[in-house]
């Protein structure tokens, strides 16, 4: 699946190489979301090396086991996973990350991003002809109405969205200093959770949570149960970054936009 690139002169690998890299990566990403979803690396990770054939025989994964295993060693050359002499499989440090218990899980925002959004991009191309967003071609309505329609959508986005928002919180919590700030926006700040993080450990900050109007009666709902003193002090607002930001010592975005 990603034979080691040819270098020219330069020590870089030729253009057409680095572009098929890219091209040919949407196959990764979609092997590596499918046996994600299948819950392979959760099993390696509990049971330790198997085989195809023992992750459908003993654990019941729902594939061909010979299907499955031409999968985990496409995975395996790229580094997903490890491949024994007698076929059995094994985690890696990247596909640890795709198990739930790993403290920087990316396993649903992985299954999230190879589900329905990987439908959304695959038709990117009618969206720039004819400005329908892709939601509304595939379901008839927008997303977040899809996800309030849908609860499983709605829990894989928002658990998708929470690893995410953990992963990229330790580094702002480590090296951003916030202590002589009064107030901070978090612009697209999904449920809130780099927000709730900030305010746990500054106690005198106030917080803005921008996100889109249709979210924030969930955003409202994902909070509940946080500790009062906190959600005190965050405002959640409604609006379009790209029309008004809220005033604020310090923003911040977590940039994921298109």
């Amino acid at each position: 699946m990603n034979d080691r690139p040819r270098q020219t002169a330069t020590g870089l690998p030729p253009p057409e190489d680095t572009v098929m890299q890219m091209v040919m990566g949407a196959w990764v990403s979609q092997a590596i979301s499918t046996l994600t979803r299948l819950d392979i690396p959760d099993l390696l990770k509990k049971h330790g090396p198997q085989t195809a054939r023992e992750l459908t025989e003993k654990f019941g994964v729902n594939a061909k086991p010979e299907f499955l295993e031409r999968v985990l060693r496409a995975c395996a050359s790229v580094g997903f996973f490890s491949e024994a002499a007698d076929d059995r499989f094994s985690v890696t440090a990247l596909s640890n990350v795709l198990t739930s218990r790993s403290p920087v899980s990316v396993k649903k925002l992985t299954e999230v991003f190879g589900a329905s959004w990987w439908k959304f991009w695959s038709g990117l191309e009618n969206t720039l002809r004819t400005g329908e967003s892709q939601p509304m071609v595939l379901f008839g309505m927008e997303y977040w109405d899809y996800c309030r329609s849908n609860p499983k959508e709605m829990e894989d986005f928002g658990e998708a969205m929470k690893s995410n928002s953990i992963n990229s919180t330790r580094g702002v919590l480590e090296f951003c200093d916030f202590s002589q700030s009064r107030k901070v926006v978090d612009v697209g700040g999904g449920f809130g959770h780099l927000a709730i993080a900030l305010l746990k450990k500054y106690k005198h900050l106030q917080a803005i949570v921008l996100e889109l109007p249709d979210l924030i009666p969930m955003v409202r709902q994902q909070m509940q149960g946080e500790n009062e003193n906190v959600i005190q002090r965050v405002k959640l607002v409604g609006g379009n970054m790209f029309e008004e930001v809220p005033k604020a010592d310090v923003i911040y975005s977590q940039a994921h936009y298109l």
